[in-house]
């Protein structure tokens, strides 16, 4: 089992993540290590829905879809070109997947 200090995010057992959240992560013997790469563009998939890019070939869905996932910036080009550089969590990278394109998401 691996330690995180948000769960919900990379989808660990919450049990176990809370016990490492009281025992503090420092004391945790395997701390995850989530790769924070910058996005570089945008793209649209099959489904119309707004995917992004990240700096390390990696693609990312980035969908604003209340109240599970609150992200009203990728509604409007402006917001969207706002967050170009902002680091997300590349889930692919931490087990070392090849890049993405566009056909391979």
């Amino acid at each position: 089992m691996v330690c995180a200090p948000f769960p919900f995010i990379i989808g660990i057992d919450l049990v176990h993540a809370m016990r490492c959240y009281v025992d503090s992560i420092a004391n945790c013997r395997t701390v995850s290590r989530l790769m924070q790469r910058p996005i570089t563009g945008y793209h649209k998939d099959e489904e119309d829905h707004w995917v992004a890019q990240l700096d390390c070939g990696h693609f990312q869905h980035v969908r604003h879809d209340p109240p599970w996932q609150n992200r009203p910036w990728v509604t409007s080009e402006k917001g969207r070109n706002s967050m170009l550089g902002f680091e997300l969590d590349c889930k692919k990278c931490d087990l070392g997947a090849a890049a993405d394109t566009v056909n391979n998401q």
